[in-house]
């Protein structure tokens, strides 16, 4: 992953994920990263010291699949209050990220009918709906 100034050629800082990811987004206080990755696991990455802090591994509902779904879609509210995970199979995972190293899922739901392939999701704006797509 890499970040960039959009006023420069060049990025600022750069992470290995060590798997290839999927999605990324910007936390509000400009201070953490969080990915999404085919291993199917979020990392929360600290901007200033270019560091992991804590990985998270959605446990899937449906044990048939052999490996951890895909971590598909991350986002981060506004408010920095609501953080979602949603796997390439449609399942979604929502948590409170105000202790970024004891994370407890608040919710899981299927997003679309099983067998569906979520490509992406998003909070809205005001930090009280999300969108999926498949």
């Amino acid at each position: 992953m890499k970040l960039w100034d959009l006023r420069s050629p060049t990025f600022s800082r750069s992470w290995d994920s060590k798997a290839a990811v999927n999605s990324v987004c910007l936390h509000p206080n400009q201070v953490q990263l969080i990915s999404g990755d085919q291993d199917g696991s979020m990392k929360i990455w600290d901007i200033g010291s270019n560091r992991f802090i804590n990985e998270l591994v959605p446990e899937a509902s449906n044990s048939s699949y052999c490996q951890r779904a895909s971590i598909q879609a991350v986002d981060l509210s506004e408010d920095g209050r609501t953080l979602i995970a949603a796997t390439n199979h449609a399942e979604v995972f929502v948590w409170d990220p105000s202790n970024p190293l004891k994370y407890e899922p608040l919710a899981k739901f299927r997003a679309h009918a099983l067998g569906s392939y979520l490509l992406r999701a998003r909070i809205s704006p005001d930090c009280r709906s999300l969108v999926t797509t498949r």
